[in-house]
């Protein structure tokens, strides 16, 4: 039952997203040998996303990044001067600087975009059905999300799930672009990072 219900609510979202939709979303689940079902949803395709060399400024770096995809000019020294931390490279609360980045932006055209910053249930759900999950993957079948499951953020591209009759519900795979040096480029969350609940954000930028 509840491996019909979490497929059911895959299918829901591929039809909510469409054809028109801006972004190009991987969505869809296949069984396997023994009945177990692997879904996968997100963007199999994503840009590189920069290189960042301190730890602190790698939320500016990943807002800077979506912000881009909706078509702004912003880099993460935009970011940081906007939030009012010019000289960048100080410690701080990403989830809080993040949430505060909700509202009226002008890029270096002059363009106008509204961003919109909501909170999403951390990466911690365990079965088909568990809101939490239901929640996140709903938020990624439409756009990337911001998490901070790294210890610092990260934008989440892809979540694959593995529902095995024997074996039970399980995350089999998390990736995310990482704008960190020392870890730079598209990876796979570890289990230790994914082993403490950190927070997940749903950002939408639109032109005004």
């Amino acid at each position: 039952m509840r491996r019909r219900r979490f497929l059911a609510g895959i299918g829901a979202m591929a039809a909510a997203a469409g054809s028109g939709s801006p972004l190009s979303a991987a969505r869809g689940c296949h069984r396997l040998e023994g009945s177990a079902v692997i879904c996968t949803v997100g963007f199999a395709q994503t840009p590189e996303i920069p290189p960042e060399p301190c730890r602190a400024n790698c939320w500016a770096a990943c807002l800077s990044y979506l912000m881009r995809a909706a078509g702004a000019r912003v880099d993460t020294g935009n970011i940081l001067a906007r939030q009012g931390m010019p000289d960048g490279c100080r410690p701080g609360d990403d989830f809080a600087l993040l949430r505060g980045t909700s509202g009226g932006w002008s890029d270096r055209s002059g363009r106008r975009f509204r961003v919109d910053v909501a909170e999403l249930a951390p990466i911690i759900g365990q079965a088909p059905d568990d809101p939490a999950l239901s929640g996140l993957l709903d938020g990624l079948a439409r756009r990337p999300v911001l998490c901070g499951a790294a210890g610092h953020t990260t934008v989440l591209t892809q979540i694959t799930t593995l529902d095995d009759p024997v074996t039970g519900f399980r995350r089999e795979q998390v990736l995310v672009r990482d704008p960190f040096v020392a870890t730079h480029g598209l990876r796979r969350l570890s289990d230790a990072e994914l082993a403490e609940s950190s927070y997940a954000l749903a950002v939408t930028i639109r032109r005004i």
